[in-house]
């Protein structure tokens, strides 16, 4: 009943960002720029909680609920790099808004199901993100 009362809420209320994710949001933007695309954020809501409240939020630090609701764990936001918080923004947004809803078992991958270590990410982070905009993803799981 929590989670049906939080979708509901989100989606009757403007749009919500914490400031600390707007760099993310403009990052974004920009590498979907350099990849001649472009997507419509203004209806996103990225927010950190203290304890996520979606139906398969075990051992999980961030969460896409319906297509504009972004939820952050806070606990790991305070103990993570730039990098690693990069890839979870990115992870998040294209469940949300770039419709991925499915995890891959394609590793390395920003919609590999787990967070990669930050070395990982950003050796690879233009193949990564090329991967993730374009939905390179032939083996996704359900």
């Amino acid at each position: 009943m929590k989670l049906i009362w939080l979708l509901f809420l989100s989606s009757c209320a403007p749009p919500i960002v914490d400031a600390q994710y707007v760099p993310y949001i403009e990052l974004f933007h920009q590498e979907a720029a350099s990849r001649g695309l472009a997507y419509d954020t203004s209806g996103l809501s990225i927010v950190t909680v203290t304890k996520l409240v979606g139906p398969d939020s075990t051992n999980v630090v961030g969460e896409c609920l319906g297509n504009s609701y972004i939820q952050i764990l806070d606990s790991y936001w305070k103990i993570v790099d730039s990098v690693s918080k990069e890839e979870l923004i990115f992870h998040e947004i294209t469940h949300c808004i770039l419709g991925v809803h499915n995890h891959t078992t394609k590793y390395p991958a920003i919609m590999y199901p787990y967070v990669l270590p930050s070395s990982i990410y950003t050796s690879n982070r233009k193949q990564l993100l090329d991967d993730m905009f374009f939905h390179n993803y032939p083996d996704d799981l359900p």
